[in-house]
């Protein structure tokens, strides 16, 4: 790899806002890669929510919390704040970081989710001087065209490895925002399938919450769980390792042109079984002709799918093995401070210099 180090001085990662959502795991990998490069790093977010900065100061980040408590007061704070004191180049994490610093010097315009048709003017300005604009996948450029993808990374995560009983249920685990649009509902459909075909057989571990979630979509969802009864067990948020050693399948359903996949990336560094729809970029994270991709929405394809998985259908050892090398490769947290660096040293903020330690040396978990 090339060495190098910053040449330009601090590198400010702006929030989109203070809760954490998967933008906000993103900005705090950013951060982490940065610093690991030997970056001066500092990461600004609101006072309320304060979730995002105290994560940040927890890992060791240093932070800059502006007061604000609605969405208009942060953008406010922020352009404020980036016109007379940031230092540097800044690294708007969003949406709203970037049209809150339009026309500002110095920015990477970083763009998480799928841009709504109402917001794509707002963002053709926001882009206006940035140095860069980057998206997590190339299904997003879609959206965002003439973006450099800039895929996301997960940390690794410890997995015991499960070893289930001949009469013990097999267990699918769903993990994120439970709604619509991550197809909540139509894995629902799927799992009362099989419990007509497959009594007793199949159980779901559901975990994660409605937060950002319309009250619509959680009666839809609330509706479509209901039959289950018995079979759901429902966790709210929990660590990863705790929900990772518990389940049998991950399944990923997603009805929308999902930008990224964070849970299916976590689930091939865990070697955790995986299955996805073919909404958006899941197909493109999982890669690779082992991987499971079944069509989005299609409840009886799903079902049909899980109950392969279950009945030891295909090599799953290959796929999981294919899996885990993919995320090496691509999705670790070596890979992303790799895809820092090159990213930096495009933009002229780093330059070769011996004696800097190769990326790969740099200490990380």
């Amino acid at each position: 790899m090339t060495r190098g180090k910053i040449a330009l001085g601090r590198v400010t990662i702006a929030a989109n806002n203070g809760a954490i959502a998967g933008g906000e795991v993103m900005l705090l990998n950013i951060a982490r890669a940065c610093e690991e490069l030997g970056v001066d790093t500092v990461v600004v977010g609101p006072s309320h929510s304060s979730d995002l900065v105290d994560a940040a100061r927890e890992a060791g980040h240093r932070t800059v919390v502006l007061e604000a408590s609605t969405r208009r007061e942060w953008m406010r704070a922020l352009r404020r704040w980036d016109r007379d004191q940031r230092e540097g180049l800044l690294w708007c994490n969003g949406l709203v970081a970037a049209i809150a610093t339009t026309g500002h010097p110095d920015r990477i315009v970083h763009v998480h989710s799928t841009v709504a048709p109402a917001r794509k003017a707002a963002l053709s300005i926001a882009r206006l001087g940035a140095l860069a604009t980057v998206v997590p996948s190339t299904s997003m450029r879609r959206d965002v065209r003439a973006a450099d993808v800039f895929p996301n990374w997960v940390r690794p995560i410890e997995r015991r490895n499960r070893e289930r009983r001949s009469d013990e249920a097999f267990v699918v685990g769903y993990l994120g925002r439970i709604s619509v649009d991550k197809g909540v509902p139509i894995l629902a459909g799927a799992l009362g399938r099989l419990e007509q075909s497959h009594p007793g057989r199949f159980r779901l571990l559901l975990a994660g919450d409605g937060r950002f979630v319309s009250q619509r979509d959680q009666r839809a969802v609330e509706t479509a769980l209901e039959p289950l009864d018995g079979l759901v067990e429902r966790l709210g948020w929990i660590e990863p390792t705790e929900f990772f050693d518990r389940v049998d399948l991950i399944v990923c359903p997603s009805v929308w042109a999902e930008p990224f996949g964070l849970v299916a990336a976590e689930a091939m560094a865990t070697r955790t079984p995986l299955l996805v729809s073919d909404a958006g970029a899941l197909p493109e994270v999982v890669g690779g002709d082992d991987a499971v991709i079944v069509a989005a929405g299609d409840v009886n394809a799903l079902a049909a799918a899980i109950l392969d998985r279950a009945d030891g259908v295909g090599d799953a050892a290959a796929a999981v093995q294919a899996g885990f090398a993919r995320w090496e490769a691509e999705f670790s947290p070596e890979a992303g401070r790799e895809r820092t660096r090159r990213l930096l040293a495009g933009l002229g903020r780093m330059q070769p210099e011996v004696g800097y330690p190769e990326a790969a040396d740099v200490g990380h978990e």
